[in-house]
């Protein structure tokens, strides 16, 4: 089931909004992401590394239900920038991000017959891929996913077992948590914005945000770089002082 919703764009096509304010509060409330899961009995990963999250692109396709599975493939070149040298007909393509812009990278794993895109953060966070001008994006009829560095690594060792893939929507009836409401702040965190000017209250706040996130191992990782690089940086500059 679904909806359409008309929508209106600037000269550019790069910012398109819903026509009314009833449709923007509907699509507000559309699920952004959701997890990834290993199919494989002979898996070697641990409770503690669960559950990988992803975020789906602003172009591309929904993520097929979770009751589809497919085999895991790395793409070569790995940043897929070029035509794909091996075969990934059919499979979840694991795509290193850098290079070239994500919707090339879309295109040419769907030109190859990839079925999902899972491109891997070069950072503990992850982002909502997008395109601009928006257009650009409306050929691309696959999902396209992004998952953290640390979950990338786990995924491309799961594709050397054998293992398979499937990805699960977070649940409309629960409490939405992962999309961009969560992984904005965590991300501006990362670049060293958003902290509190206190030292005190920065411990503060991080230990707040430790325990909030406490289930969600990218989001740890992703706040405790953050931490180490802001504590870094500020005795780098009272030593520099001195």
């Amino acid at each position: 089931e679904g909806f359409i919703v008309p929508v209106n764009c600037e000269n550019s096509g790069a910012r398109c909004l819903p026509a009314t304010y009833r449709e923007r509060r509907d699509i507000a409330g559309l699920v952004e992401g959701g997890t990834v899961h290993i199919v494989s009995e002979g898996s070697s990963l641990k409770a503690s590394e669960l559950p990988i999250e992803y975020l789906l692109a602003h172009f591309g396709t929904k993520v097929p239900h979770s009751s589809v599975d497919f085999n895991i493939a790395v793409a070569k070149p790995a940043e897929a920038c070029g035509p794909l040298e091996n075969n990934v007909r059919g499979k979840a393509v694991l795509v290193r991000r850098g290079s070239c812009p994500f919707v090339k990278k879309a295109e040419e794993v769907q030109a190859a017959g990839g079925r999902v895109m899972i491109v891997g953060s070069m950072n503990p966070y992850i982002v909502r891929m997008g395109v601009e001008p928006r257009w650009k994006g409306l050929n691309t009829f696959i999902p396209v996913v992004m998952v953290s560095k640390r979950a990338y690594s786990i995924l491309v060792a799961e594709s050397y077992s054998g293992s398979r893939l499937a990805l699960k929507e977070e649940e409309l009836a629960g409490n939405l948590t992962i999309n961009s409401a969560t992984w904005e702040p965590l991300e501006q965190l990362y670049k060293g914005e958003g902290w509190p000017r206190s030292d005190a209250y920065v411990k503060k706040r991080f230990d707040e945000l430790m325990i909030q996130h406490s289930a969600w191992p990218d989001r740890v990782a992703t706040l405790t770089e953050a931490y180490a690089k802001k504590t870094n940086v500020k005795a780098s500059s009272t030593k520099s002082e001195l």
